[in-house]
């Protein structure tokens, strides 16, 4: 959702996943054109099988340096909009610096022979990335388009092979690179102005600077309000699991993870060979995820019922309307076959309640929440053992 962009709580991710697991087995497109069962939804939220008995939302208590953003984290929240507006732009001349996705030639050797995968042409790399071993990338900082380089290198003592994951036969071995730069695409990173928060952060609803710093200082208090008590409710909640509806959703999940490594020519059990697991491993991974995620959406979904908060019918067109109006979607009904309306509605609703949760917080002393904190710690006592006498 645009309107969460900003919004980096865990608590939030969580949700996402669950919104993309119900996705991809709830879509289902009619034909003549006729609205589909993804053009409906409860505008309070889905219903869940699995309960919670709600802890305290009301009055949380937040530490007052929670309660404001500082000029760094704001500067920090103002170049990330920056950067996620940047452009590439492609060099034929010039000198490579930090950050600059080179195109490469290269050719490793060990003991003057070439090696099997030591060799590529037309390699895209991201100088500074990490992607290569230590000393390859800083070896390009500086070197003109069209120069070749030989770099002379050491492959890591623990230096693994990709495929297996075990120690190479490369490794800690010297090794001669020749790369040739072909051309470098460089990010560049648009001036903040009015003008281009009017072009291109609309979807805040801002058109100055001064309106977007004062959305994101909004945004950054809302994440640092929920980081400080979101644990605190999810430890003071009780939860029932409907066991038949986490199976549910942890088979969807799992055919997700299916469906990606399908569309790369590979087979689920490729990537557990490589990460060193059993399926029943992955599998109670994935059930341990999707009830982490469970407790986080029906929470919210709860409070919203509790709070008779919803989603009304101008807020979700406001949230998809920009997609169909740009043309990424030939219609609504389009929109809707790949993002069932009901997905949209939770996200957005599960948004509005994390607002009105912070929105009620009691801002204290830091200092209280402090002493509050060792008091607990103080007074939680072990469990003890009575000896028979």
């Amino acid at each position: 959702m645009r309107k969460k962009l900003l919004i980096l709580g865990m608590c939030v991710a969580m949700v996402f996943s669950m919104s993309a697991c119900k996705s991809s087995t709830s879509s289902k497109v009619a034909s003549k054109g006729e609205l589909t069962d993804n053009s409906k939804a409860d505008m309070q939220g889905t219903k869940y099988k699995t309960t919670v008995k709600l802890g305290q939302y009301k009055g949380l208590k937040v530490g007052e340096s929670n309660a404001k953003a500082t000029e760094e984290e704001l500067e920090k929240a103002v170049q990330n909009v920056l950067e996620s507006n940047a452009t590439d732009q492609k060099y034929e001349e010039g000198a490579v610096e930090l950050g600059d996705t080179a195109n490469i030639d290269f050719e490793g050797k060990i003991n003057g022979v070439a090696f099997e995968g030591g060799t590529s042409k037309g390699y895209n790399l991201k100088i500074g990335s990490g992607s290569f071993i230590k000393g390859f990338e800083d070896g390009l900082v500086g070197k003109k388009v069209g120069e070749t380089v030989d770099l002379n290198l050491k492959f890591p003592d623990d230096y693994k092979n990709s495929s297996t994951g075990e120690i190479s036969e490369h490794a800690g071995k010297d090794v001669v690179f020749t790369v040739k730069i072909n051309y470098f695409n460089r990010s560049i990173v648009p001036e903040l102005t009015d003008a281009f928060v009017k072009e291109y952060c609309k979807v805040y609803k801002v058109e100055t600077v001064a309106e977007l710093k004062e959305y994101l200082d909004a945004q950054l208090v809302l994440n640092k309000k929920l980081s400080a008590f979101w644990q605190t409710l999810l430890d003071s909640t009780e939860i029932t699991y409907d066991e038949k509806e986490v199976a549910e959703l942890v088979e969807q999940m799992k055919n997700q993870y299916v469906q990606y490594y399908n569309a790369y020519g590979m087979k689920l059990q490729d990537y557990l060979d490589y990460a060193g697991m059993t399926e029943e491993q992955f599998d109670k991974q994935l059930d341990t995820s999707v009830r982490n995620s469970l407790k986080n959406i029906v929470i919210a979904m709860t409070v919203a019922r509790e709070e008779g908060l919803e989603v009304t019918e101008k807020e979700y067109r406001e949230e998809v309307d920009p997609d169909v109006e740009a043309g990424t979607f030939d219609s609504l009904e389009a929109f809707q076959a790949i993002y069932p309306k009901q997905d949209t509605v939770d996200s957005l609703l599960y948004y509005d309640v994390l607002e009105w949760i912070a929105d009620k917080c009691e801002i204290v002393p830091d200092s209280e929440i402090e002493t509050t904190t060792k008091e607990s710690e103080t007074t939680t006592e072990p469990e003890t053992t009575t000896a028979a006498k």
